[in-house]
């Protein structure tokens, strides 16, 4: 036992004189929470093994060469699957991957089949979908070499150039590779690079519907405000949303793509319009205290008998007023916004005194 918190998971090697299971050639990996590494039990060779963390979860996961040690590999990462070069005794050294089971653990292909070791196991490199490495060449043989992509399968490993070279770095769908004397571009995701974000409104909630755009392309928001752009170049690209009936900002967003973009985000708060107008009576006064409405707002007059009704979305509205005493005409207006309704006026006829006659008595 080590400093509080450090112990040792498992004694794989029991032999003491062996000088221990593990060693330069470990190279401890990490893939779907389970740690990969080569290990020498004393028996079978180096082979690989994996971990959880436990005395239990640290077994070996094939025997890939029985009685034969496992060439000592670096691990490269592809998705949730483990790439590594192996040699089983059999095929030489080739391309392998593993699933972490002995059943998914599995050379992909025997790229010279019948001859010994065509993998350099130094060069494993993973960009996006592929996996890129060099094969080595025999002047006295004719079998291919130079530089290989695999996809991790039989049929989707194949030659890229006859001539060793390295896989850079991915951009937008494309790997860049160079060799000794050239610099390649290899067209891999049709789809290049991807401009992603959100539309919300005030409250922070998806504004779905909402169009974005990026020179020729664009993209609907979905039901949760998120919209992804797709099949872009490298470049400068100018964003801009739209939504009928809401004002969005910012008025635009400036990205410039060297790989994909995400949180490019947008707001929307509806637009909203007034409704205004005046109540009199038969002389041409305002009525104070008459109440207008239209749907669920309403809004009082004031000294003068004018109303404003504001922050109304864009609809049509059905007007009426009321005031006690008071008979209104017309009975309702209809009114369309956009644009502002101005002058929706109502007149108000209304019993402001009242007539007592004298009670005459015979």
């Amino acid at each position: 036992m080590g400093p509080a918190g450090t112990f040792m998971v498992k004694r794989i090697n029991n032999n003491e004189w062996s000088g221990g299971s593990l060693g330069y050639y470990t190279f401890l990996t990490v893939v779907n929470n389970t740690l990969f590494f080569n290990a020498d039990d004393g028996v079978h060779g180096r082979e690989l093994w994996k971990s959880d963390g436990t005395a239990e979860g640290t077994t070996m996961v094939k025997d890939i060469a029985p009685g034969y040690a496992l060439d000592p590999s670096p691990f490269t990462v592809m998705g949730q699957t483990l790439f590594f070069a192996a040699n089983d005794g059999v095929h030489g050294r080739e391309l392998w991957r593993s699933d972490g089971t002995a059943e998914g653990t599995v050379m992909v292909r025997d790229i010279h089949p019948g001859w010994p070791s065509s993998l350099d196991s130094w060069n494993l490199t993973s960009l996006h979908t592929s996996l890129f490495f060099n094969v080595n060449a025999d002047p006295f043989v004719p079998l291919p070499g130079g530089f290989w992509r695999s996809d991790g399968t039989a049929a989707g490993t194949v030659q890229v150039l006859p001539e060793p070279a390295f896989a850079r770095v991915m951009i937008c769908g494309q790997a860049f590779i160079t060799s000794q004397t050239d610099l390649y571009v290899l067209l891999l995701n049709p789809a290049r690079c991807t401009i992603s974000g959100r539309v919300t409104d005030g409250a922070g909630r998806g504004v779905a519907g909402a169009t974005v755009r990026a020179g020729a392309q664009s993209a609907a928001t979905d039901a949760d405000g998120f919209y992804t752009l797709s099949g872009l170049p490298t470049g400068t690209y100018t964003l801009t949303a739209a939504l009928s009936g809401y004002q969005v900002t910012p008025v635009s967003r400036t990205v410039t793509l060297t790989g994909d973009v995400s949180g490019q985000d947008f707001s929307a708060a509806p637009l909203t319009y007034r409704i205004s107008g005046r109540v009199t009576d038969g002389a041409g006064r305002g009525v104070a205290g008459a109440t207008v409405r239209a749907g669920a707002q309403s809004a009082a007059t004031d000294a003068d008998g004018f109303y404003t009704m504001t922050n109304l979305p864009a609809g049509v509205y059905t007007l009426t007023a009321s005031a006690p005493g008071c008979t209104i005409a017309p009975v309702q207006r209809t009114v369309t916004v956009p644009p502002d309704g101005v002058n929706h006026d109502f007149n108000a006829i209304c019993l402001t005194e009242r007539v007592v006659l004298p009670l005459i008595v015979r």
